[in-house]
């Protein structure tokens, strides 16, 4: 999972509103705490991770947890997404 993986996915969750929809968010916008130093942006383990999500260097990063898991366990529509991709 990239840090374009994760925008991607928040750009997703953001579009229904009409303020979060605004939002200009880049792959550099988010930190992923706790890689490897060799892994750059890229979380390449199962687990959870927090991430950093800055959104305006006036404001503190929003603090999440991303929980990568195995396909067989994600939420059906996050496997149709993933097949769709490939």
């Amino acid at each position: 999972m990239t840090r374009d993986d994760i925008v991607a996915q928040i750009k997703k969750e953001l579009i229904t509103d009409l303020e979060g929809s605004r939002v200009v968010l880049a792959a550099e916008s988010v930190e992923i705490k706790g890689l490897e130093r060799d892994d750059g942006d890229r979380i390449k383990q199962l687990g959870s991770f927090e991430i950093l999500i800055h959104v305006d260097e006036k404001r503190d990063p929003v603090k999440r947890i991303v929980q990568v898991v195995p396909l067989e366990d994600a939420p059906a529509e996050t496997a149709k997404a993933v097949a769709a991709e490939s």
